[in-house]
């Protein structure tokens, strides 16, 4: 089994994405081949029915979504700093996602300014559990996504944007996003085409079918943040839980 992944690049400052395919190559890997299972798990099987030769493909794709962008190559790598979307659950996530900013349109008081001057921006707790939504995702993974204020320092002072915040698996992994950046994850998933792209990059592993089977990364980075108003007031600061709003 080797591993083919296709940088999509990055959500904001935090969140990244990947397409990613797995090959299943067993005939090759002596400890398969006398298990019997293993043959339907080819990504590529070959066979004669009736007089007709056929070629199946099953190929084992996913969209890989982690919050690792922001860490350090000496970061220790925690499985719950990402998560994978199959076809299914790709869905059901771009589905939730866009509930959860239609209420952000609907409900009028979702976030308040708290003071005279209108500056300081707060999240209306009375409306936070009719947004927040929790998927159940392969590998007993958990996410959920509430809506929230992101804090940022701009020149000199402290800006506020509506947003929300990602949890997997508890609230010690978490990134956050703008609403804007909710809104542009839900344009790539949406955008990306799986089966197209699937094709594409099994015949790449076609090409590199001599090679030592190990990783295949296609890197492919079209959408960096720019250095915009927007995305230089979406970078927060996460290495801290004290910055995660009152829930």
């Amino acid at each position: 089994m080797f591993k083919i992944s296709y940088d999509l690049g990055s959500i904001n400052h935090t969140i990244g994405m990947e397409f990613i395919i797995l090959v299943n190559t067993p005939s090759e890997n002596p400890m398969f081949q006398n298990n019997n299972a293993w043959k339907y798990q080819k990504t590529f099987q070959h066979f004669t029915l009736n007089g007709t030769e056929y070629l199946k493909i099953r190929p084992s794709a996913y969209i890989s979504i982690d919050f690792r962008r922001h860490k350090k190559d000496t970061d220790v790598w925690d499985s719950n700093d990402g998560f994978n979307l199959n076809h299914r659950n790709r869905f059901f996530m771009i589905w939730q996602l866009k509930n959860f900013i239609k209420k952000f349109r609907e409900i009028k008081d979702l976030f308040v300014y708290t003071d005279s001057t209108h500056r300081k921006l707060e999240l209306n707790l009375r409306h936070k559990d009719e947004c927040t939504f929790t998927m159940r995702l392969s590998n007993n993974k958990i996410i959920r996504m509430e809506p929230a204020v992101i804090e940022s320092t701009g020149d000199n002072e402290i800006i506020y944007y509506e947003g929300a915040i990602l949890y997997i698996n508890g609230i010690n992994n978490y990134a956050y996003l703008t609403n804007a950046e909710i809104e542009y994850l839900i344009y790539r998933l949406e955008e990306l085409n799986m089966e197209t792209m699937t094709t594409t990059l099994l015949t790449i592993a076609e090409l590199h079918k001599d090679m030592d089977y190990g990783t295949i990364s296609v890197k492919h980075n079209p959408n960096e943040p720019e250095n915009t108003e927007l995305s230089r007031g979406s970078i927060v600061k996460i290495e801290h839980t004290e910055t995660i709003p009152n829930i």
